[in-house]
């Protein structure tokens, strides 16, 4: 029995690979969580692109929409490189089930997009239609950041991702405010439900 009993030694070497095999994974949430971020930046262009198409009638930034599009495009393919490898049914406990579920929610949400880009060339989408899909896309993005965070391991990096997730959720909450604007002004009014949502946005900012 002796012979066979793991030695002090065998749990310590277990214990570095294991603190190894973290600090891999931390990385590797960094490097994810900087490529969403990333993401979120280029679908705010796009978005900001399409609300001055729609709200000029086709009249400005027709020739920024298919650059803006081509620039999410490579993101989005950067970004599916890096998604965390789906495990074996026997392997199911190394992931996390909260972690997929917001993959394929992010995943499914920028499979709508080409249907949207079209319906912004074509005008078959209202402004406030086309900018409310492109604000759930981004939500979709902004879920996963989260959930990427929450499971990271180390403290102070914890910490400084969180400080990141909070500065581009004050980054998207801008760009709104922005579109909103934007579109009070195309129109030469504001009206009541766009007030009150500037007033929330900032409020929200704020928090």
């Amino acid at each position: 029995m002796r012979a066979t009993a793991p030695s002090p030694l065998m749990y310590l070497t277990a214990s570095r690979q294991c603190e190894i095999a973290n600090l891999r994974n931390l990385l590797h949430t960094g490097h994810l969580t900087a490529l969403i971020s990333q993401l979120i930046h280029e679908l705010q262009r796009e978005r900001g692109a399409s609300n001055i198409w729609l709200c000029s009638q086709g009249r400005m930034f027709g020739d920024e929409l298919p650059q803006r599009a081509r620039q999410v495009s490579q993101i989005i393919a950067s970004m599916m490189a890096k998604l965390p490898a789906i495990p074996s049914p026997e392997n199911a406990s190394q992931g996390s089930s909260r972690v997929f579920s917001r993959i394929a929610s992010a995943i499914y949400a920028l499979s709508e997009l080409p249907a949207l880009r079209d319906a912004i060339r074509q005008f078959t989408l209202s402004h406030a239609q086309a900018m409310a899909q492109f604000n759930h896309i981004i939500r979709q993005l902004l879920n996963l950041a989260f959930e990427m965070i929450d499971t990271a391991s180390d403290p102070e990096v914890s910490r400084a991702l969180i400080a990141m997730f909070s500065f581009i959720q004050g980054k998207e909450l801008a760009g709104q405010e922005r579109a909103t604007g934007s579109a009070g002004y195309a129109a030469g009014e504001f009206s009541q439900e766009q007030s009150e949502r500037m007033v929330a946005l900032i409020g929200a900012q704020e928090r």
